[in-house]
């Protein structure tokens, strides 16, 4: 039997790599941008010394669950400031953002209730949906006439439940959150926004879209990722205190694993900190860098293009996964990591370099990536 498995694998591994979809691990030595390090807290001294002060006193690791001696002061005073941050009554922090997603997904909704998400949606909430219990479908991508469509159809009993993301991580384009909110008011929904590649990057002080119009309003739910523009790890539900309540009580991602070192809570606290006093202007800056580099791309390529958007995600369509695959290690020789993106990652024919705009990034480097980026253009298509 072993044999037969891993001659299974071995079949599998090959279709892979003859569809050039093939991954592997690396460390890369260039300039960064593939990370989702969009106001390069990842790499601030301040934020780093800070955080190992209070490292001094603190145990290296949590040892245990939330719900067992696994909480710790930092924990309670994140979650504390977080809500504060968001204007919500209550948030809770998971060990990551797939495991919020998971817990959203899997815990409140009942096998009476629906599910409608985004089909560009991440695949933490396909696989949140896929194991919860409720009838799910998916509608068209940032299309409310799609959805409301779905949702005049079938039965109306049990709860439903509209996913969405603010921010979409392949393209950067924005999801229209007002027009979703109208419909889930029209039908009694519970509107779910994972702002993950928003926070931090847009809304008041960084706070994300959510955070401008409905962060009180109980029927809207919102999930932001630590590990992306907060230059941390983990992630917070910011929700109601009556949902947040639930979790704590029901949801087994975050019930059974053992909570994160405490110093993750502790560094999250300081970057708060620090959006709370700069986050306008970091917002503004970034927004200007990004939009000048789209522009200056548009500029300066022939046949590869970038769609319009105002986040740090800035895509280069391609479209073959080969020649994707070749412009980044093209660009990987030249000193720059700009990471390929294939299926299923993206549609079939879409294939591209996802470029990540960050305020660490010089303007110097800027400019150079750009120019590296024209001339692996020329290099791959002729």
């Amino acid at each position: 039997m072993p044999d037969r498995f891993y001659e299974r694998l071995e079949r599998e591994l090959r279709t892979i790599e003859a569809l050039d979809k093939f991954r592997s691990l690396q460390v890369y030595p260039g300039i960064d941008f593939g990370s989702n390090d969009y106001l390069g807290f990842a790499v601030d001294a301040e934020l780093r010394a800070r955080t190992l002060e209070r490292a001094q006193v603190l145990p290296n690791s949590a040892s245990s669950s939330r719900l067992l001696p696994g909480y710790h002061a930092p924990h309670r005073v994140a979650e504390e400031r977080f809500a504060a941050f968001m204007g919500t009554e209550a948030a809770l922090f998971f060990n990551s953002g797939y495991d919020a997603n998971m817990a959203l997904l899997t815990t409140l909704p009942n096998r009476h209730d629906r599910v409608f998400y985004d089909e560009r949606c991440h695949a933490s909430i396909y696989d949140g949906v896929r194991a919860g219990p409720a009838t799910s479908e998916r509608f068209k991508h940032s299309s409310p006439e799609a959805l409301r469509d779905l949702l005049n159809t079938g039965s109306r009993e049990g709860a439903c439940f509209i996913v969405l993301e603010s921010v979409y991580s392949m393209d950067g384009d924005i999801a229209p959150i007002a027009e979703f909110h109208e419909i889930a008011k029209a039908f009694d929904a519970m509107l779910i926004v994972d702002e993950a590649h928003a926070t931090g990057v847009l809304g008041n002080r960084g706070a994300g879209l959510v955070s401008e119009t409905l962060s009180r309003d109980a029927s809207v739910i919102s999930m932001h990722t630590c590990g992306k523009a907060l230059g941390a790890a983990g992630a917070f539900v910011a929700a109601n205190r009556t949902v947040v309540q639930y979790l704590i009580n029901k949801a087994r991602p975050f019930i059974f694993t053992t909570a994160s070192p405490p110093i993750i809570p502790a560094l999250i606290v300081n970057v708060l900190e620090r959006l709370s006093s700069e986050g306008t202007s970091l917002v503004e800056t970034l927004k200007d860098r990004s939009r000048d580099v789209r522009e200056s791309l548009k500029r300066s390529l022939k046949r590869w293009s970038v769609p319009h958007g105002i986040t740090p995600i800035v895509p280069i369509i391609i479209g073959p996964a080969g020649e994707a695959m070749r412009a980044s290690e093209l660009l990987r020789e030249r000193g720059f990591e700009i990471p390929a993106v294939r299926p299923p990652s993206v549609p079939e024919g879409t294939s591209r370099l996802r470029m990540n705009i960050s305020l660490r990034h010089s303007e110097q480097e800027l400019k150079s990536a750009i120019r590296a980026i024209s001339e692996v253009e020329e290099e791959v298509v002729g």
